[in-house]
């Protein structure tokens, strides 16, 4: 197995935005298709719930520009600090190579 099997399970499940793990599948697996699909819908959906509660703060002048740059910040948030050097660079390879 990989080196990132043990960080597995930190990243399956839902988080809030502070990284807080909540409700997780103790069948949680992102290495089959299922488990991808799943955790997409659920990162997708957890990020919908998060940026439409903050509509109401939002200034009116915001477009389609401010909000995309917004929903990008809020998904960056996400993104472990372990998703660094090696894993960093398999990933952008797999994603070249792939045309992901």
């Amino acid at each position: 197995m990989d080196d990132y099997s043990s960080l597995d399970r930190f990243f399956c499940g839902k988080r809030t935005l502070s990284g807080g793990v909540i409700n997780e599948s103790a069948d949680s697996n992102v290495h089959t298709q299922v488990g991808k699909k799943k955790f997409i819908k659920d990162l997708f959906s957890m990020m919908q719930e998060t940026v439409l509660g903050k509509v109401g703060m939002m200034p009116d002048e915001w477009d389609g520009i401010e909000l995309r740059q917004y929903i990008a910040d809020k998904f960056t948030e996400q993104i472990s600090s372990s998703f660094s050097g090696k894993r960093k660079k398999d990933y952008i390879n797999t994603v070249n190579v792939t045309n992901l």
